[in-house]
């Protein structure tokens, strides 16, 4: 009962930190879309998606089927890739989209996008620079930009 205290005050903690950071956010909401995105049975169903805002990349976590990046109208799939056989219960992404930390079930693994961009005559791939136990099932992650860490729970 104690740990989740803590963990629940922490949340909190950086919560209330971020909220500060980010006062003077200007939204604009419309009820019509830009673009839809259907997604087949067999392309696995998408859960949770982030943005490299610094390069205009959407990233879509697939479960079992991966991550995939997408350009920042959904217009083009750029880069598909499978984590081993794991299902990704969490995800987040750096601005730069760069890296990408991972949640599989209780481990923690940290990949870095080679040539997110494609510029370079390089392939574009996830590979795996850390990876970490963690003592549940990560159930969030959240990469803080401003302090460069990342948050599980």
């Amino acid at each position: 009962m104690r740990i989740f205290i803590v963990k629940l005050i922490l949340i909190f903690q950086l919560s209330k930190h971020v909220w500060s950071q980010n006062s003077n956010i200007n939204l604009v909401y419309s009820p019509f879309y830009l673009n839809k995105i259907d997604f087949l049975e067999d392309q696995g169903t998408p859960l949770i998606i982030r943005v490299a805002y610094d390069i205009d990349l959407v990233f879509i976590s697939l479960g079992f089927k991966g991550i995939q990046v997408m350009d920042e109208t959904g217009n083009q799939l750029l880069f598909k890739s499978v984590l081993g056989k794991d299902y990704i219960s969490a995800f987040d992404v750096t601005n730069d989209g760069n890296y990408i930390i991972v949640g599989l079930n209780s481990i923690i693994k940290v990949y870095q996008f080679i040539n997110p961009l494609n510029q370079l005559n390089l392939p574009q791939q996830f590979i795996q620079v850390g990876q970490c136990d963690f003592p549940t099932q990560v159930e969030d992650l959240v990469y803080i930009k401003s302090l460069n860490i990342a948050v599980a729970v």
